[in-house]
Protein backbone atom coordinates (compact mmCIF):
# COMPACT_ATOMS: atom_id res chain seq x y z
CA UNK A 1 0.00 0.00 0.00
CA UNK A 2 1.38 3.45 -0.74
CA UNK A 3 2.70 5.31 2.20
CA UNK A 4 1.46 8.27 1.27
CA UNK A 5 -2.10 8.69 2.16
CA UNK A 6 -3.03 11.98 4.40
CA UNK A 7 -5.26 12.84 6.82
CA UNK A 8 -7.43 15.52 6.35
CA UNK A 9 -7.77 18.48 8.63
CA UNK A 10 -6.01 16.78 11.71
CA UNK A 11 -5.31 19.40 14.32
CA UNK A 12 -2.18 20.63 15.03
CA UNK A 13 0.25 19.88 17.64
CA UNK A 14 -0.72 19.43 21.06
CA UNK A 15 -3.71 18.58 20.03
CA UNK A 16 -2.84 15.80 17.49
CA UNK A 17 1.07 13.85 16.98
CA UNK A 18 2.65 12.91 13.63
CA UNK A 19 5.10 9.93 12.70
CA UNK A 20 8.56 11.38 11.45
CA UNK A 21 9.47 8.28 8.27
CA UNK A 22 6.59 9.62 5.94
CA UNK A 23 7.28 13.22 3.45
CA UNK A 24 3.19 13.90 4.87
CA UNK A 25 3.03 12.63 8.47
CA UNK A 26 0.36 10.20 9.35
CA UNK A 27 -1.35 12.27 12.16
CA UNK A 28 -4.55 10.70 14.04
CA UNK A 29 -6.99 12.84 16.05
CA UNK A 30 -8.30 12.30 19.73
CA UNK A 31 -11.91 11.82 19.63
CA UNK A 32 -14.56 14.82 19.61
CA UNK A 33 -14.95 15.00 23.36
CA UNK A 34 -11.37 15.83 24.00
CA UNK A 35 -10.61 18.09 21.06
CA UNK A 36 -12.04 19.61 18.22
CA UNK A 37 -13.21 18.81 14.86
CA UNK A 38 -11.83 16.74 11.93
CA UNK A 39 -12.43 17.50 8.48
CA UNK A 40 -14.09 14.64 7.51
CA UNK A 41 -13.75 12.91 3.53
CA UNK A 42 -17.13 13.36 1.58
CA UNK A 43 -19.76 10.61 2.83
CA UNK A 44 -18.91 9.23 -0.95
CA UNK A 45 -15.64 8.09 0.51
CA UNK A 46 -17.25 5.69 3.09
CA UNK A 47 -19.41 3.62 -0.23
CA UNK A 48 -18.35 0.16 -1.51
CA UNK A 49 -16.47 -2.66 0.38
CA UNK A 50 -14.19 -2.73 3.03
CA UNK A 51 -11.80 -5.27 4.40
CA UNK A 52 -11.51 -5.01 8.40
CA UNK A 53 -7.93 -6.36 9.32
CA UNK A 54 -7.35 -5.23 12.45
CA UNK A 55 -9.34 -4.48 16.18
CA UNK A 56 -9.38 -4.23 19.45
CA UNK A 57 -12.39 -5.22 19.52
CA UNK A 58 -13.11 -8.60 21.37
CA UNK A 59 -16.72 -9.06 18.87
CA UNK A 60 -13.63 -10.03 15.92
CA UNK A 61 -11.67 -12.49 17.71
CA UNK A 62 -12.98 -15.87 16.67
CA UNK A 63 -14.39 -14.41 13.33
CA UNK A 64 -12.38 -14.39 10.02
CA UNK A 65 -13.07 -12.92 6.96
CA UNK A 66 -14.41 -9.66 8.11
CA UNK A 67 -15.60 -7.18 5.61
CA UNK A 68 -18.58 -3.92 5.80
CA UNK A 69 -19.93 -2.93 2.55
CA UNK A 70 -21.50 0.72 3.00
CA UNK A 71 -24.43 2.10 0.69
CA UNK A 72 -25.14 6.20 0.52
CA UNK A 73 -28.54 6.76 0.94
CA UNK A 74 -29.45 9.52 -1.15
CA UNK A 75 -30.61 13.20 0.80
CA UNK A 76 -34.18 14.31 0.07
CA UNK A 77 -32.51 17.46 0.71
CA UNK A 78 -29.68 19.57 1.18
CA UNK A 79 -30.99 19.83 5.29
CA UNK A 80 -30.98 16.18 5.75
CA UNK A 81 -27.88 14.38 7.12
CA UNK A 82 -26.12 11.80 4.80
CA UNK A 83 -27.37 8.42 5.53
CA UNK A 84 -25.34 4.98 4.74
CA UNK A 85 -26.80 1.57 5.16
CA UNK A 86 -24.35 -0.83 5.73
CA UNK A 87 -23.76 -4.49 5.48
CA UNK A 88 -21.48 -6.32 7.75
CA UNK A 89 -20.45 -10.11 6.52
CA UNK A 90 -17.97 -12.62 8.29
CA UNK A 91 -17.43 -16.47 8.80
CA UNK A 92 -16.54 -17.78 12.29
CA UNK A 93 -13.33 -19.59 12.39
CA UNK A 94 -14.53 -22.99 11.70
CA UNK A 95 -17.40 -22.50 9.87
CA UNK A 96 -18.42 -21.74 5.98
CA UNK A 97 -21.52 -19.93 6.36
CA UNK A 98 -21.32 -15.90 5.27
CA UNK A 99 -23.29 -13.94 8.47
CA UNK A 100 -24.64 -11.08 7.96
CA UNK A 101 -25.40 -8.04 10.48
CA UNK A 102 -27.28 -5.27 8.84
CA UNK A 103 -27.66 -1.45 10.17
CA UNK A 104 -27.69 2.29 8.94
CA UNK A 105 -26.09 4.90 9.60
CA UNK A 106 -26.26 8.95 10.22
CA UNK A 107 -23.93 11.51 10.01
CA UNK A 108 -23.66 12.79 14.32
CA UNK A 109 -22.60 16.60 13.13
CA UNK A 110 -22.50 16.86 9.00
CA UNK A 111 -21.17 20.77 10.03
CA UNK A 112 -17.81 18.52 11.05
CA UNK A 113 -17.81 20.70 14.77
CA UNK A 114 -18.08 17.45 16.52
CA UNK A 115 -15.43 15.74 14.51
CA UNK A 116 -16.33 13.19 11.29
CA UNK A 117 -18.73 11.22 13.45
CA UNK A 118 -21.58 8.77 12.86
CA UNK A 119 -24.57 6.58 14.85
CA UNK A 120 -25.35 3.33 13.61
CA UNK A 121 -28.53 1.62 14.31
CA UNK A 122 -29.37 -2.02 13.75
CA UNK A 123 -31.70 -3.13 11.85
CA UNK A 124 -34.40 -6.63 11.33
CA UNK A 125 -33.99 -8.31 14.62
CA UNK A 126 -30.99 -5.92 16.05
CA UNK A 127 -33.13 -2.74 15.43
CA UNK A 128 -32.65 -2.11 18.94
CA UNK A 129 -28.77 -1.98 19.06
CA UNK A 130 -26.71 0.81 18.63
CA UNK A 131 -23.61 2.58 18.63
CA UNK A 132 -21.57 5.28 18.44
CA UNK A 133 -18.21 5.28 15.95
CA UNK A 134 -15.80 8.71 15.04
CA UNK A 135 -13.32 8.95 11.81
CA UNK A 136 -9.77 9.37 13.98
CA UNK A 137 -7.88 8.86 10.23
CA UNK A 138 -8.45 8.26 6.54
CA UNK A 139 -5.81 8.19 3.76
CA UNK A 140 -4.95 6.92 0.08
CA UNK A 141 -4.79 8.47 -3.51
CA UNK A 142 -6.72 5.56 -5.40
CA UNK A 143 -9.04 3.84 -4.07
CA UNK A 144 -7.46 0.61 -3.77
CA UNK A 145 -5.19 2.00 -1.56
CA UNK A 146 -7.80 3.81 1.04
CA UNK A 147 -7.38 3.44 4.69
CA UNK A 148 -9.09 4.21 7.44
CA UNK A 149 -9.46 4.38 11.24
CA UNK A 150 -12.47 4.57 13.29
CA UNK A 151 -12.94 4.60 17.18
CA UNK A 152 -16.43 3.35 18.47
CA UNK A 153 -17.33 4.92 21.92
CA UNK A 154 -18.06 2.49 25.02
CA UNK A 155 -21.81 1.64 25.15
CA UNK A 156 -24.49 -0.61 26.36
CA UNK A 157 -23.67 -2.37 23.21
CA UNK A 158 -19.82 -2.30 22.15
CA UNK A 159 -16.88 -1.20 24.16
CA UNK A 160 -15.04 1.45 23.67
CA UNK A 161 -12.32 -0.20 20.53
CA UNK A 162 -10.49 0.89 17.11
CA UNK A 163 -11.09 -1.00 13.86
CA UNK A 164 -8.76 -0.59 11.02
CA UNK A 165 -10.33 -1.08 7.71
CA UNK A 166 -8.63 -1.23 4.19
CA UNK A 167 -10.18 -1.54 0.39
CA UNK A 168 -7.28 -4.31 0.15
CA UNK A 169 -8.15 -7.90 1.46
CA UNK A 170 -4.52 -8.48 2.49
CA UNK A 171 -5.07 -4.63 4.90
CA UNK A 172 -2.55 -1.88 4.91
CA UNK A 173 1.07 -2.28 4.32
CA UNK A 174 3.29 -3.45 7.52
CA UNK A 175 5.28 -0.08 7.96
CA UNK A 176 1.26 1.98 7.22
CA UNK A 177 0.43 -0.17 10.27
CA UNK A 178 2.93 0.29 12.52
CA UNK A 179 2.47 4.56 11.81
CA UNK A 180 -0.99 3.63 13.07
CA UNK A 181 -0.02 2.49 15.96
CA UNK A 182 2.56 4.69 17.06
CA UNK A 183 0.54 7.69 16.06
CA UNK A 184 -2.42 6.26 18.24
CA UNK A 185 0.40 6.03 21.32
CA UNK A 186 1.60 9.58 20.49
CA UNK A 187 -1.81 11.62 20.68
CA UNK A 188 -1.17 10.96 24.51
CA UNK A 189 -4.83 10.07 24.81
CA UNK A 190 -4.73 7.24 27.37
CA UNK A 191 -7.80 5.40 25.73
CA UNK A 192 -5.73 5.34 22.68
CA UNK A 193 -2.36 4.35 23.92
CA UNK A 194 -3.90 1.48 25.54
CA UNK A 195 -6.15 0.14 22.44
CA UNK A 196 -2.40 0.44 20.47
CA UNK A 197 -1.02 -1.83 22.47
CA UNK A 198 -3.98 -4.43 22.06
CA UNK A 199 -4.73 -3.82 18.18
CA UNK A 200 -4.57 -7.30 16.84
CA UNK A 201 -4.98 -9.02 12.90
CA UNK A 202 -8.31 -10.25 11.92
CA UNK A 203 -7.82 -13.73 9.80
CA UNK A 204 -8.28 -13.57 6.58
CA UNK A 205 -7.91 -16.18 4.44
CA UNK A 206 -8.76 -14.83 0.43
CA UNK A 207 -12.02 -16.89 0.28
CA UNK A 208 -13.87 -13.65 0.02
CA UNK A 209 -12.12 -11.22 -1.62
Amino acid sequence: MAANGTINGAPTAPDATSTTNRPKPLTLRRPSNHLGALTPPPPSFFAGRWHITHSTLPIWRDKRNVTITYHLRPSPDSSTPPQLDDVVEFQTQSGEKVKQVKGTQSERDPSGKEGASWNWHGKGLIKVASAHWELLGWGGEDEDDQWMVTYFVKTVFTPEGINVYSRRPGGTSEELLEEIQRALVMTEHPGLERLAAELYEIKSDGRRE
